[in-house]
């Protein structure tokens, strides 16, 4: 497993810089925002007492949205950082039905997520720095966890097939974060979040959208399509 006090993620500085240049790294953060909230009034709205859980929250930004949809709905959000949790319970303040667990997702898939009976889970940017293997553990668990019918969606990266594509992606990204870049009047390090991309370890646990898809099919999820993609960026789920 996983230490996450040997991660960037459990240095408090680390992931305030991420959380204020979040929409320049991830430039399509704001597209699965958009999708998902649609997603949840087209499947699952119009009902009171639902039930969300957001796995690797972060910040709390996409738990948000789907509470100003649904202010009925209630939310458990899990995030190893205790800087990010500190950021979402913030960001949530307004909002009296939020709970808050701080755990790896790799203690998750191991010792399971109590209670369940979800509507939704969803994550966004986190799962795919888990070992291949864990992934799959990891999908069951959810799936364990949904209500009969609820959905799972895993908003992340991937990689494609070959190389020559890989490539054109990364152009991509770097593209659409110089234009962030200027829309926002912030400049971050571009190269650097590329190189950590295309750094092996990391870049061993990424996985093709098709493999992922398998994956949920494995774990025992129906359904299973591959809603949006743009380059490395993908919005994936299916339903128990």
């Amino acid at each position: 497993m996983t230490d996450f006090n040997g991660t960037p993620w459990s240095r408090k500085d680390y992931a305030r810089r991420y959380v204020e240049a979040a929409d320049i790294i991830v430039p399509q953060r704001r597209v699965f925002l958009h999708l998902l909230v649609s997603f949840y009034r087209r499947f699952l709205g119009g009902k009171a007492g639902r039930r969300i859980l957001d796995l690797g929250c972060g910040d709390g930004f996409m738990t948000e949205g789907i509470l100003r949809a649904d202010p009925d709905a209630s939310a458990t959000l899990v995030d190893a950082s205790p800087e990010m949790i500190d950021r979402a319970k913030e960001r949530l303040k307004d909002f009296g039905n939020t709970r808050f667990v701080r755990s790896t997702l790799e203690e998750l898939a191991e010792k399971g997520i109590a209670p369940g009976g979800f509507d939704l889970a969803f994550s966004a940017l986190a799962i795919h720095h888990l070992e291949p293997s864990k992934k799959l553990d990891l999908f069951a668990c959810i799936h364990s966890h949904l209500a009969p019918g609820g959905f799972f969606i895993n908003m992340d990266d991937c990689i494609p097939p070959s190389d020559s594509l890989e490539d054109w992606y990364v152009d991509l990204w770097r593209e659409e974060m110089t234009e962030k870049e200027e829309e926002s009047g912030r400049k971050i390090d571009r190269e650097r979040f590329i190189r950590r991309h295309m750094e092996g370890e990391h870049h061993s646990r990424l996985e093709t959208i098709g493999a992922l898809l398998k994956k949920l099919e494995e774990a025992g999820y129906r359904e299973v399509e591959c809603y949006y993609k743009y380059g490395m960026f993908a919005m994936y789920g299916g339903r128990r």
